[in-house]
């Protein structure tokens, strides 16, 4: 996505609703996603579950688990031993892996997170967290152009946000239309006018 686009503007050309990057974007947070753990790279840190985009916890096991293969094999065999012991301990059905400079995020879809969350099986999913991590994140602004006159009787003409949304993770320009019309649609008809 270049640095901002134009998603719609109104026919008077005063109100508009463009797209750009978000510049300090929050984690994903859904409580339905699947559990994920950052395995890092070179034996830094043992491995965890990435805390505050979901309230399921993975079970104890899971986690020394998760902390036993990386010790003894690195993060890329270690993780593929973890997803065994998911696969065989806790019914498992799908997995997905993300890397990044430092860390391999790996998740899946145990059957009690599955059966929490109301899931289907292979429902394990990294898209919104390796967006995050990619700082593939939009914010969307609607905007009206408003002219301010100078004392002296000079004038000019500037965009200002009335109002503005984030958290948009790894969307296509279509998405973000359509996430724009959701949000802004009838507001931005609504002062069009």
């Amino acid at each position: 996505m270049d640095d901002k686009v134009t998603l719609w503007e109104a026919e008077d050309g005063t109100v508009r609703v463009r797209a750009m990057f978000d510049p300090d974007p929050m984690p994903p947070y859904d409580d339905g996603s699947s559990p994920i753990v950052a395995f890092p790279y070179d034996g830094r840190p043992e491995p965890g579950q990435v805390e505050g985009i979901t309230s399921y916890r993975l079970p104890a096991d899971a986690r020394w688990a998760a902390t036993y293969y990386a010790d003894r094999h690195g993060a890329y065999d270690g993780s593929e031993l973890w997803l065994r012991h998911m696969r065989l301990w806790h019914g498992a059905t799908s997995s997905a892996v993300y890397g990044t400079r430092y860390d391999l995020y790996v998740t899946c879809d145990p059957a009690d997170w599955r059966e929490k969350v109301g899931a289907p099986e292979g429902s394990a999913s990294v898209y919104e967290w390796a967006a995050y991590c990619d700082g593939d994140v939009a914010m969307l602004t609607l905007e009206r152009l408003t002219t301010w006159t100078a004392g002296d009787g000079r004038t000019r003409d500037e965009w200002e946000v009335e109002d503005a949304v984030g958290g948009f993770y790894g969307m296509t320009a279509p998405e973000l239309r359509a996430a724009a019309a959701d949000y802004f649609g009838a507001y931005a008809e609504m002062v069009a006018v």
